[in-house]
C-alpha cells in the first residue's frame, strides 16, 4: 500500500495539483483521494485509470472546465440498474479536453462493443458508480 500512496503524492507534486483540483477535474471524491494518500485504501480500478489517465494527459492540458449535459444518460443509467441491478458491469467512454474529463456516454459489458471515436477512451465500472459520475458532471 505504501507504493500506492507514494505514487499518487508523487504524481500530484510533479504536475503540481492540489488533492481538490484532482477531485475536481477526475470526479473522484477528495476524502478518496486523502484516504489513498494516507495508505488507509489502494483505490480501484476505475479511480486509477481516471488518475492515470489525467496525469498523463496533464502535459498538454490548461485547466479549462467544460460542462456536459448529462441528463440523458442519467436516465438511461436508471432504466438500466432498475432492469439489471446497480452492480451491473458497464464501460464508460470519457474524453479528457483542456485538462477535464467529459464523460459521453456508457455500454453494458457483453453488449457490442463502442466503436470508439479519436481521443476517446474507456474504463470499466458498475452502474452505480457510472450513474454517480453522470450526476456529478451534470452539476457543473
Amino acid at each position: 500500500m505504501k507504493k500506492v500512496k507514494e505514487r499518487l503524492k508523487h504524481l500530484r507534486e510533479k504536475f503540481g495539483r492540489t488533492k481538490r483540483e484532482l477531485s475536481e477535474a477526475t470526479g473522484i471524491k477528495e476524502t478518496t483521494i486523502d484516504d489513498i494518500e494516507a495508505g488507509a485504501i489502494p483505490g480501484n480500478e476505475l479511480e486509477w485509470a481516471l488518475i492515470e489517465a489525467y496525469f498523463d494527459y496533464r502535459n498538454n492540458g490548461n485547466g479549462v472546465i467544460y460542462s456536459y449535459d448529462s441528463d440523458e444518460l442519467i436516465n438511461e443509467v436508471k432504466e438500466d440498474i432498475e432492469l439489471y441491478g446497480e452492480n451491473t458491469p458497464c464501460f464508460i467512454i470519457y474524453e479528457i479536453i483542456d485538462d477535464r474529463f467529459i464523460f459521453t456516454d456508457y455500454g453494458l459489458i457483453g453488449e457490442d462493443d463502442f466503436e470508439l471515436q479519436a481521443g476517446e477512451r474507456k474504463v470499466q465500472t458498475t452502474l452505480s458508480e457510472a450513474l454517480e459520475i453522470f450526476e456529478k458532471q451534470n452539476k457543473i
